[in-house]
């Protein structure tokens, strides 16, 4: 936290030859408009609006992403709005379609858990799945089982007065967005019909604070491994996933928000310079979908 506090106001740092780079100036994380464009980029011209995943300088005033990574948000939706969405987003689209292979024609009819429902990823998850389909499970406390309803998640288990795994068996797909809960998530999947586990939340972070950085990734490749052996024996497929730069990915969820099939869940705005006090807020593990940070 205190590098994060630090931080507040840097810039990143532009390279002036990579031509097909957008230079943007951020005012929500990470929505933009555009300020620059290298000689190699098509689709985009100075001053229009885009979205786009990052992997860093989603908090920062200006930073430099791929033309590919961009797309045009929902026209309808304000600034906030669009801020609030690309990085959940692409992180689902990762887990759920790079990964478990999922298409608005294979989804349909399929059974989805969706462990907290409620936040920013599973929030987004819901929706998408429900656009395409599926039907789905979702595990939140009881604060947050209107929300989920409303966002259309056919089974809502109140963590606080049920567990899922007497509940929720059979299901073709489990996207795991929390840690704890692996075992019964995949207790809940179909054995011998190519269910899918995907997960956001892994031990490689823990293994390389614990191990340092060399023998820490060597466990977790290993762990991994093994848990993709034991699955496969079981007839599932085991993944861990991570949020990847998508801009046709954006261009289909723009597509669908403007049908009103995509909503977006915002918990509060900060801005900039309470960027700490948001990240306190989301540390809390209390926030209904996201934050966002308005520069």
């Amino acid at each position: 936290m205190y590098t994060l506090k630090k931080s507040l106001g840097q810039h990143f740092l532009r390279d002036e030859n990579i031509s097909r780079k957008i230079v943007a100036t951020l005012r929500q994380r990470p929505f933009a408009q555009l300020l620059e464009v290298g000689p190699g980029v098509s689709r985009f011209a100075v001053g229009d609006r885009v979205w786009a995943g990052t992997f860093s300088g989603g908090s920062a005033e200006y930073v430099v992403i791929q033309e590919s990574w961009a797309a045009r948000p929902p026209h309808e939706w304000s600034d906030v709005e669009a801020g609030s969405l690309p990085y959940v987003a692409l992180t689902v689209w990762a887990a759920l379609v790079d990964q478990a292979g999922l298409t608005p024609e294979s989804a349909r009819g399929k059974k989805i858990i969706i462990p907290r429902g409620a936040g920013g990823v599973g929030s987004f998850a819901i929706q998408l799945m429900k656009a395409w389909g599926a039907e789905v499970a979702t595990i939140v406390s009881t604060g947050n089982v209107d929300l989920v309803r409303r966002l259309g998640a056919d089974t809502v288990i109140d963590r606080t007065q049920q567990d899922f795994s007497e509940v929720l068996h059979d299901y073709d797909v489990a996207f795991n967005t929390s840690f704890g809960i692996e075992e019964a998530l995949l207790d809940a999947l179909k054995t011998g019909a190519d269910a899918a586990y995907v997960s956001i939340v892994t031990p490689k972070m823990q293994l390389m604070d614990k191990h340092g950085l060399e023998k820490g990734q060597a466990m977790g490749k290993e762990l991994f491994q093994k848990m993709v052996d034991s699955q496969r024996a079981l007839g599932r497929r085991y993944y861990w996933s991570f949020m990847q730069p998508n801009g046709d990915a954006l261009a289909q969820i723009a597509q669908l928000a403007e049908t009103g099939a995509i909503q977006p869940v915002i918990d509060r705005v900060f801005p900039l310079e309470k960027l700490a006090e948001a990240h306190e807020l989301s540390d809390t593990k209390q926030v209904q979908g996201k934050i966002v940070i308005q520069i």
